[in-house]
C-alpha cells in the first residue's frame, strides 16, 4: 500500500476549486480545506479497507479543529470523507450547526437503521440448495447479535446504527441517482473483470467491495475473512438435505455460531505472517472469563467493521435516505443540473465528484443550495 505521490497538491487544487465555486455562488464565509490520509490505495482501489480506518482514526483530531471554531460551523464531506466527519460527530461530539453530505461513501443504514436492501446480499447466501431462504442469522453482518451483552465489544461489529446520531434536521443529503462508483447492484455478486474495473474508481467500486468481503485476498478486492466467505469447515451442513438443521442447531446452541461462524473467521497463518489481522481472539467463548474477545473486538473494531463486516444496504452517497424525509434529501442528478457537457454523451448522469470536475457553468446551483442553506452568503 502506498499514497499518491501527488495527493497534496491535488487535494490543495480540489479545495480551492471547491472554495472558488462557493464564492462564485455567493458565499462569504471563512473557509477551510481538509486533507486527511484516504488514499491509501493508489493508484488501484483495493485498500478501501484501510481508508476507512484512517477516517476514524482522523475524526478525534477532526472533531478538536471543529470544536474551536467560533460561530456557525457548517460542514461539507465528500464521498469517505463522510465516515471521517460522521465518526467525528457520533463517537467525538463535534459540534457542528449544519451538515452536507456530497456523495456519501457510507451505507444508508449506518444513519438509520431500517434501511435494508436485500440487492447487497451476496448471491451465495439468498437460497439454500433446497430452495429455502438462506437463515440471516449466519451473516457476518449479523453475528452481534449473538453478543446480548453490549459492553462485548462483539456486539458493536455492525454498521446497522453506527451513525445514528447524525442524521438529525441539520444534516443534509446530496445525493446522485446517476452515480456510477456508487451504483448499487442489486445482481448480489460482481465479476473479476467489472471488479477490476471498479478497483480502478469505476464503476460498482463501492457496491463491489462490499460484496467482495470474505471472497478474495486484498490484492483482487474485498478481504479474506468475515463477509460473504464460507467457512467451510464447520459449515458442512450446508450440504446436508435438510437446511432446517441449521436454524435449530442455531437456536438451540447459539455458543456454536459464537466460536464456530459460517463466515470465515479469520486469515490463515501465512496470511498472518504478511500483516494480515489474526483474528483469533475474537472468537473465544463460550464463557470467556478473560474477556480476550471482546478486548480483542474493541481494539480492532475498526479494523473489524472495514474488513470484515458487509453492508445490508445500498450506499446513501446514490439514495434517498428515509431518515431525512424531503428536506433532507437532494438528488443532484434530477435537481441540479444545468445542462450537461456533450462529451458525457446519453444518458447524462451526474457521476461522483461531479461537483468539482464539471464545470461550473453545470453545476451552479448545488453550490447556490448549499450556500442558501448554510447562509453561507450572510
Amino acid at each position: 500500500m502506498r499514497p499518491d505521490p501527488n495527493a497534496s497538491l491535488k487535494a490543495l487544487g480540489n479545495m480551492c476549486e471547491t472554495f472558488k465555486r462557493f464564492y462564485w455562488s455567493g458565499s462569504t464565509a471563512k473557509f477551510t480545506g481538509v486533507q486527511w490520509y484516504g488514499d491509501t490505495s493508489w493508484p488501484v482501489a483495493t485498500h478501501y479497507h484501510a481508508d476507512v480506518v484512517n477516517a476514524f482514526k482522523t475524526a478525534p483530531v477532526l472533531a478538536s479543529y471543529i470544536n474551536g471554531l467560533q460561530g456557525e460551523v457548517n460542514v461539507v464531506a465528500f464521498s469517505l470523507g463522510n465516515m471521517l466527519v460522521s465518526s467525528a460527530i457520533q463517537d467525538c461530539q463535534a459540534h457542528t450547526t449544519r451538515y452536507f453530505m456530497l456523495h456519501a461513501a457510507v451505507a444508508k443504514e449506518a444513519y438509520d437503521a431500517t434501511e435494508y436492501d436485500p440487492g447487497m446480499i451476496h448471491v451465495d447466501w439468498r437460497t439454500l440448495p433446497d430452495n429455502s431462504v438462506f437463515p440471516s442469522q449466519l451473516y457476518a453482518s449479523k453475528w452481534h447479535n449473538l453478543f446480548n451483552d453490549p459492553s462485548d465489544g462483539r456486539s458493536q461489529l455492525q454498521w446497522t446504527g453506527r451513525f445514528a446520531n447524525v442524521a438529525s434536521a441539520n444534516t443534509y443529503n446530496y445525493f446522485s441517482s446517476g452515480e456510477n462508483v456508487l451504483a448499487e447492484l442489486n445482481t448480489g455478486w460482481i465479476t473479476p473483470v467489472v471488479l477490476a474495473k471498479a478497483a480502478l474508481g469505476g464503476r460498482y467500486a463501492w457496491t463491489g467491495q462490499e460484496l467482495y468481503k470474505g471472497r478474495y485476498a486484498d490484492y483482487i478486492g474485498g478481504s479474506n475473512y468475515g463477509g460473504w466467505g464460507f467457512n467451510y469447515f464447520y459449515c458442512n451442513l450446508l450440504y446436508l438435505p435438510n437446511f432446517s438443521v441449521i436454524l435449530n442447531t442455531l437456536a438451540n446452541t447459539p455458543d456454536q455460531f459464537k466460536t464456530q461462524p459460517c463466515f470465515i473467521p479469520g486469515p490463515d497463518i501465512a496470511d498472518t505472517l504478511l500483516g494480515s489481522l489474526d483474528t483469533t481472539f475474537l472468537y473465544y467463548q463460550p464463557n470467556d472469563p478473560s474477556g480476550l474477545g471482546s478486548t480483542f473486538a474493541k481494539l480492532n473494531k475498526h479494523q473489524l467493521l472495514a474488513e470484515m463486516i458487509p453492508a445490508l444496504s445500498y450506499a446513501t452517497g446514490s439514495h434517498r435516505l428515509s431518515i431525512l424525509e424531503d428536506d433532507g434529501n437532494f438528488d443532484m442528478n434530477l435537481l441540479f443540473q444545468n445542462g450537461w457537457p456533450a462529451v458525457r454523451g446519453s444518458p447524462q448522469s451526474w457521476f461522483h465528484g461531479d461537483y468539482k470536475t464539471v464545470a461550473y457553468v453545470y453545476v451552479y446551483r448545488v453550490f447556490d443550495d448549499i450556500n442558501a442553506k448554510g447562509n453561507l452568503d450572510q
